[in-house]
């Protein structure tokens, strides 16, 4: 399946549209972990770089928006999902993304989050009737990885402020809002802001979109056993490995964790 992957996104004939259908599927197949060996291919993250660079054809088209902005939005929407299929790969070891690679990863993510237009993206996601999330898990997990040492990669950096925007264009439908609540994931966003350091991009990111979240409905204060949940996840384990913690496990973490010098805020220089 790999091969066919490859193939179509290097394929200059195969329109656009195509190669955002391709990229979507590998971001579904990114949300599993298990699948990150097969996906952390030289050609395949190559590929998905390079198809990005290319001239989009056959534009995503709304009634109320010109043709040159339809074609920004399609360039958007690729390089959109393909750095969402990087960043969930980066969840695991950072060695599983090919070395080669590195320095053009890191460039291609970076261009996307100085040059990304939020507003052309809400749109878009507001507009999509067709297009919903079903979980919202995936996304939280890519803000809610350890981050405070200091052997982090540029990359990891890169990742985690996608992820927070891409929680920003996600919640931007009342649908998801829903999901989010559903899956018990709404405390874990309103302390999100709280683990990183006021200031980066990624700080002003979390906390414009809890006022989005906050303008469309009343917002609670976290429970206590979230707030230390969410800590735990941001600072030493994960956010699914936090959430599966019962009151005991908690308490025996929490001790263990407070003998141990304190490491502070997530530090990001992005």
């Amino acid at each position: 399946m790999m091969k066919q992957f490859i193939g179509c996104l290097k394929n200059p004939t195969v329109n656009t549209p195509w190669h955002l259908n391709v990229l979507c599927c590998l971001e579904n197949l990114s949300y599993n972990l298990y699948t990150h060996k097969y996906l952390s291919n030289v050609d395949l993250i190559g590929a998905l770089i390079n198809v990005a660079d290319r001239r989009p054809s056959h534009p995503i088209h709304f009634e109320d928006m010109d043709p040159a902005l339809c074609s920004k939005l399609e360039s958007h929407l690729v390089m959109y999902v393909g750095v969402m299929v990087i960043s969930h790969l980066a969840l695991t070891k950072a060695g599983l993304l090919p070395e080669q690679l590195s320095s053009q990863v890191e460039f291609f993510l970076g261009r996307f989050l100085r040059n990304v237009d939020c507003n052309l993206l809400h749109k878009w996601m507001v507009k999509s009737r067709g297009f919903w999330w079903q979980d919202i898990f995936p996304a939280m997990r890519l803000v809610y990885r350890p981050l405070h040492y200091t052997s982090l990669c540029s990359i990891d950096l890169l990742c985690f402020e996608a992820g927070v925007l891409s929680l920003q264009i996600i919640l931007s439908r009342d649908s998801e809002m829903q999901t989010l609540i559903k899956q018990g994931l709404l405390d874990y966003l309103i302390c999100l802001p709280w683990h990183i350091s006021e200031g980066l991009e990624a700080h002003k990111r979390a906390k414009l979109l809890l006022e989005m979240v906050g303008s469309r409905m009343p917002l609670q204060p976290p429970s206590l056993n979230n707030i230390v949940r969410a800590k735990l996840a941001a600072t030493w384990c994960g956010l699914k490995e936090a959430m599966n913690l019962d009151c005991r496990q908690l308490m025996g973490i929490c001790q263990e964790t407070a003998a141990r010098p304190y490491k502070g805020q997530i530090q990001m220089t992005i």
